[in-house]
This record gives structure tokens, C-alpha cells and sequence, in this order.
């Protein structure tokens, strides 16, 4: 039978956080998150309010057990996203990835969860344990993406080409990545409007640019 600390361990790495970043949404240290895990203490009640809010499944930290899955059935605490009848709950974070300003992906305060089977995904070859979701804004991807749609992101998928979730500074964005010769990056809109960028090696080498993961897919509205 798993313990309290060890289902909390088991959430925070379903939801892709840091021990860092997961004591900030409970509003305690990491040092305390730590103990928290190796069952050291119990967490307190103001803590677990504050991660429920933030989407964290409390009643599953507390019983081992999930709103979402069969009350008869135990969540398999080795498996970073619980399972709904064959499905993963994917983290839709509430941030925005756009052609020009775009918002940090620092926080990364989840917004709600969407469920996506899970034989589609191992089948496309993802890794359910690095995938996100955020909504895309602007034009610079139309019609490959359109503002407004939800985008699934494989974070464990870096090395272009393809689509990619790209940081620029402190801007999101959504482009096809091509390598270029010499260690350069070309950052490429499907709306012709908008030019090609170019990433040189000393651009990633300082960290003002990062290949955050390869978008695998959208959810959106047919027009």
C-alpha cells in the first residue's frame, strides 16, 4: 500500500513539476515539499487546498483513489498521468503560445485537464509522462494552427524538424523548426507574412532561445 508522501511524489511528477515548483503552488519550501514526500510530515490542510485549486488530485493523494477512475480500482502509482476507462489526463496550463508576444512559461498554473486516449498516444509514439497542453494565439500558423486551439506538446521531443513549442526570450511561440548548418535555427510561420527567423548557435548557447517540445497535435474548432 503506498503512502501519502509517496502519491504526492507520484501526482507532482504526473503534472511534470519540480519539487521547487510544486512547493510554490502549495505556498511552502521545498525542504518542506521533501519531507512531505518521504512522509517526514503530514501535510497540512492549507497546503493540499492550495494544490487542489492548482488541479492537483487531492482525493487521490489522500486515499489512493480518483474521482476520475473506477472507486474499486487503485491508480497505479508508477504511472505519471492516472488513467479515466483507458485515457490520460493531460494538464492544460494556463498560459498562451503566440507568433509574436506570448506569455512565461514559468508558473505553469494548470488550468483544467483534457482526456486523451492512451493507445493513441503510445501509438503516435508519445510520451504521456512530458506531454502539455496550452491554447495557441495569433495568425502566424494558420491553418496548421489557429488562435484559440488547444496544442499537445511532447516535452520529452527537442531535436527539430517539425512543429515546435519554442521560447524566445520571454515569448512563446508556435513554428516549424528546421536545422540549419553550423548548430543555427530557422524559425518558420506557415502565414507567409510573417519572415523566417534565424537562431544562431550563440543565441542557444546564452539561453535566450529553447526548443521547449514538439507539438504533436491541436484540438480546435472546423470552420
Amino acid at each position: 500500500m503506498t503512502t501519502i508522501g509517496h502519491r504526492l511524489k507520484t501526482e507532482r511528477e504526473r503534472i511534470g513539476l519540480s519539487q521547487t515548483a510544486f512547493a510554490n503552488l502549495g505556498g511552502v519550501g521545498k525542504s518542506t515539499q521533501i519531507n512531505y514526500e518521504k512522509d517526514g510530515r503530514a501535510p497540512t490542510a492549507d497546503y493540499l487546498v492550495a494544490l487542489e485549486k492548482a488541479g492537483v488530485d487531492i482525493y487521490y493523494v489522500l486515499t489512493g483513489r480518483s474521482f476520475s477512475t473506477d472507486m474499486d480500482e487503485q491508480p497505479t502509482a508508477t504511472s505519471s498521468a492516472i488513467p479515466l476507462d483507458g485515457c490520460s489526463r493531460i494538464p492544460i496550463y494556463d498560459i498562451e503560445a503566440a507568433a509574436g508576444s506570448g506569455r512565461l512559461f514559468d508558473a505553469e498554473r494548470i488550468d483544467r485537464y483534457i482526456p486523451l486516449d492512451s493507445q493513441w498516444l503510445s501509438e503516435h509514439g508519445v510520451d504521456v509522462q512530458h506531454v502539455v497542453a496550452l491554447t495557441a494565439v495569433g495568425d502566424s500558423m494558420a491553418d496548421t494552427v489557429n488562435e484559440g486551439d488547444v496544442i499537445l506538446v511532447d516535452r520529452s521531443r527537442t531535436k527539430p524538424d517539425g512543429v515546435f513549442l519554442v521560447r524566445v526570450g520571454d515569448a512563446l511561440r508556435i513554428k516549424r523548426v528546421q536545422r540549419m548548418a553550423g548548430g543555427a535555427l530557422s524559425l518558420v510561420s506557415d502565414n507567409r507574412k510573417y519572415e523566417p527567423e534565424l537562431i544562431t548557435p550563440e543565441m542557444l548557447g546564452r539561453g535566450e532561445v529553447e526548443v521547449i517540445g514538439q507539438v504533436f497535435g491541436h484540438l480546435g474548432r472546423v470552420s
